[in-house]
């Protein structure tokens, strides 16, 4: 039958701290409530246990618990015993366990005192044996929360395969470089601003109208010169004429010119062509063209922005395979927290960031985490019990019974379950040891 992990049976303590005589026998899975007054010695309960699993070398936060002067005040020697019993994989009770027994006088209380540690065999234990089983046991769900995000992070790959823990990595730096690059084809899709819906218009051939009005032009100007040339032809004609009324005598000689001038060749006048209409389609064809031209560019806009919309559905598209790949690969994970997400911008449940959590979501989330990741030592403590409501306290009653774990919770308010333990004075017993 395989172990599955370990929950406190027996605690006895005698003088340390401010608990001077603490029994307590029958312990099992489930919460665990220590109650009493402040100042009663409910704290020192508490710390009695991780302060005797891990001596000298637990830490919390950046103070050792056990800090070489902890045997109460006015007593000559003290006592820590713990009895971890082994659990199944059904949560029931194994014969394997452990026996742990320290004991610190005011000599050698600042060393950790004397150490024997049993097994259910009677055979000897050391604290290497302890520390492997306390690992990096941080005993206070809640103090899972305050740490920094990299420490979370990694704190949650150590409970996947490392090839897993890469690969959730390298989704997340997709993710970030799709991201950004969907930011900014959006900040470039709002430099479009409203593009006008205009009708479309052809363009018309500047360049042959305005040859058209070249050839016009000069054909009237020939026409100019022909007509001078006939006005000048009829003013030679009238001059000559009168020459011949004043110069009988020449009239011979005038009459051969004058014959000479008749025989001469014309060239023919045609009508002049008015040149306004094409002067009017000219100034037009410009107009047309502006339009043309404002058409062109406005479907070019069109164009370019409905590429870019493409573009950013397909950046959406994008992001949403890889986070449903990464969902994919956290499954592959086996951390037994459903919609639990990670990684270089924080941790997610079910899409929402851990900041926005409730405290109840988050006291849930850490206490399952942390039973995620000390599945040996199955024990909590809770320090701060007097601020779980009582639905909060219901919730973390759930928790422990169904993961089959021992959470300890400290509280002054009074005792919420039959099964609390009320600290006076530093001294509680129970009348039966269990055996």
């Amino acid at each position: 039958m395989s172990t599955n992990g370990y929950i406190v049976r027996e605690l006895i303590i005698r003088n340390f701290k401010a608990a001077r005589k603490v029994t307590i026998y029958g312990a099992g899975p489930g919460v665990f409530e220590v109650t009493g007054a402040n100042e009663a010695g409910k704290t020192s309960t508490l710390q009695a246990l991780p302060a005797l699993l891990a001596g000298l070398g637990y830490k919390e936060g950046k103070l050792k618990l056990w800090d070489g002067n902890c045997l109460t005040h006015g007593a000559i020697k003290g006592q820590l015993t713990a009895v971890l019993e082994a659990l199944d994989k059904d949560g029931e009770a194994e014969l394997d366990g452990l026996t742990i027994t320290r004991k610190f006088t005011a000599e050698n209380q600042s060393k950790g005192g004397s150490l024997v540690i049993k097994s259910a065999d009677g055979s000897r234990r050391k604290q290497g044996d302890l520390n492997a089983l306390v690992g990096e046991f941080s005993f206070d769900p809640t103090e899972w929360g305050t740490r920094a995000l990299e420490e979370q992070v990694n704190s949650l790959n150590a409970l996947v395969d490392p090839e897993v823990a890469a690969g959730l990595a390298e989704l997340d730096a997709s993710i970030d470089k799709a991201e950004q690059e969907r930011r900014d084809v959006g900040r470039q899709i709002k430099t479009f601003g409203q593009i006008p819906d205009l009708p479309q218009v052809e363009p018309m051939d500047a360049d042959a109208l305005l040859g058209e009005l070249e050839r016009v032009q000069e054909h009237n100007a020939a026409q100019d010169r022909h007509q001078q040339q006939r006005e000048a032809y009829e003013r030679e004609l009238m001059d000559v004429g009168a020459q011949i009324a004043d110069l009988e005598a020449r009239l011979d000689v005038l009459r051969r010119k004058r014959d000479a001038i008749i025989d001469r060749p014309l060239p023919t006048v045609e009508p002049w062509v008015d040149i306004k209409p094409i002067q009017q389609r000219l100034a037009e064809a410009g107009e047309q063209n502006v339009r043309a031209e404002q058409w062109r560019a406005n479907e070019a806009k069109r164009a370019e922005l409905s590429k870019l919309t493409r573009r950013h559905a397909h950046h959406d598209q994008e992001i949403e395979d890889l986070r449903e790949a990464r969902r994919q690969l956290a499954l592959q994970a086996k951390v037994p927290i459903d919609g639990l997400e990670w990684g270089a911008k924080g941790v997610v449940w079910n899409g929402t960031p851990w900041a926005k959590l409730s405290d109840s979501q988050r006291l849930r989330l850490t206490a399952m985490i942390e039973m995620a990741r000390h599945p040996q030592l199955r024990v909590m403590l809770i320090r701060n019990g007097d601020l779980l409501d009582d639905n909060r306290f219901k919730e973390l009653r759930q928790l422990a019974d169904e993961q089959k774990y021992q959470i300890w919770v400290e509280s002054v308010r009074g005792a919420r379950t039959d099964d609390a333990i009320e600290i006076v004075l530093g001294e509680y017993g129970q009348a039966e040891p269990w055996e």
